[in-house]
């Protein structure tokens, strides 16, 4: 069977209306001089234009050190695979004032003070995905799967089904 074609965002460059990016001009009065952060500066590189780094819609980290010197054949692939660690790369982004933005944004890790959306470009937030993946790594997780060994009463806890313990029955890995 052959898949449905993926369909790239809607380009909207200067961000969703319930969030539109900050300009170069709206940064500057709102922040001052770009601080960058130890991370900012490890990762950046100097070939980013600070006072339009992040202003309008657009993939600002493709031409940072961290995106230049990784492989991003699978950052390329529709849909882009789980664990290209570096599809953010790819995808737009903007700054945006957190007191007007009603969707998805966070703080910078590379600019002090500022906050960042890739909703409001019309893309998933693949860094923040990337950087928790990242920690999981070389980690042995213990998981429980939540077993229906109460028959009609579905999965058993003696506390009721959505108990937060050690108590729960069915199989367990690592």
């Amino acid at each position: 069977a052959d898949e449905p074609p993926q369909k790239k965002p809607e380009h909207k460059p200067n961000g969703d209306d319930s969030c539109p990016c900050l300009t170069p001009s709206e940064m500057a009065s709102r922040f001052g001089p770009a601080v960058v952060t130890d991370s900012g500066e490890a990762g950046l590189g100097s070939s980013i234009n600070l006072t339009a780094y992040g202003s309008g819609c657009a993939p600002h980290d493709a031409t940072s050190d961290l995106c230049l010197s990784a492989d991003l054949d699978c950052a390329n692939t529709i849909p882009v695979p789980p664990d290209c660690d570096k599809s953010w790369c790819v995808r737009s982004w903007c700054y945006v004032d957190p007191t007007n933005c009603r969707i998805a944004n966070k703080p910078s890790v590379h600019l002090e003070g500022r906050y960042y959306s890739y909703a409001t470009c019309g893309y998933m937030d693949s860094f923040t995905h990337t950087d928790r993946l990242s920690s999981l790594r070389g980690r042995n997780l213990r998981v429980a799967f939540n077993s229906n060994s109460g028959g009609w009463r579905g999965a058993y806890n003696r506390e009721g089904s959505f108990a937060v313990n050690h108590d729960w029955g069915g199989p367990v890995g690592e």
